[in-house]
């Protein structure tokens, strides 16, 4: 059985015209085999993450590939059902650094976004951006290593909180979407998370979340 908290209340985030939050992600990608339960799952998580996206005047990242002095991106998208959205993109130069920009939005992960309220930019440091690097090398995300959806079953959760990461570099593109009760603590996906918490000023996580 697919996941139990995708109930009413996510459902309700669907209600009213779909608009500019179409197209954040490659056609098909949520739902690479062809049935009728994939094709819904790719509809349904492309408008539930784009039109956050959307809301946050954030890029599609699969077609606005690095470009210029930008070499690779990586975008967290996350999403508590009843708490504001947050978005932490990360951009790598020539150089090796590093830096990042934090966006809020006023609404909620789980129904609607909202409008853009916060913010905030600033640089990585040397430390953050050793462990971001071996974090990266063990997900590998621009290959299959890591399964860019898994069915985890029932979850028994405090809250629905699903998590959206997106890599490009100027020739690849990925995205990996995670319920929080699908990483345990080990994961290497889950430690990216709390690692990009730490360097917004513990931002993007709300309070009794993840």
């Amino acid at each position: 059985m697919r996941r139990l908290w995708l109930g009413l209340a996510l459902l309700l985030a669907f209600v009213g015209p779909a608009v500019a939050e179409q197209g954040y992600f490659p056609p098909g990608f949520w739902g690479k085999a062809a049935s009728s339960s994939d094709e819904w799952q790719d509809s349904f998580y492309g408008k539930w993450f784009g039109k956050h996206l959307a809301a946050m005047q954030e890029s599609k990242l699969w077609i606005a590939k690095p470009q210029g002095k930008t070499i690779f991106s990586v975008r967290l998208l996350y999403l508590p059902t009843w708490d504001r959205p947050t978005m932490m993109r990360l951009t790598e130069d020539a150089s090796g650094q590093f830096r990042y920009i934090f966006k809020e939005l006023n609404g909620k992960g789980g129904y609607e976004p909202g409008s853009l309220a916060i913010t905030r930019r600033g640089k990585v440091g040397a430390e953050d951006v050793a462990e971001i690097s071996a974090l990266l090398d063990r997900i590998a995300p621009l290959t299959d290593k890591t399964p860019s959806d898994i069915d985890g079953g029932p979850n028994a959760c405090l809250d629905g909180t699903q998590t959206v990461l997106e890599f490009a570099n100027a020739n690849t593109y990925n995205a990996i979407t995670r319920h929080q009760c699908e990483m345990p603590k080990g994961d290497d996906l889950r430690a990216l998370i709390l690692l990009l918490n730490k360097i917004s000023g513990d931002r993007v996580i709300s309070p009794d979340t993840f």
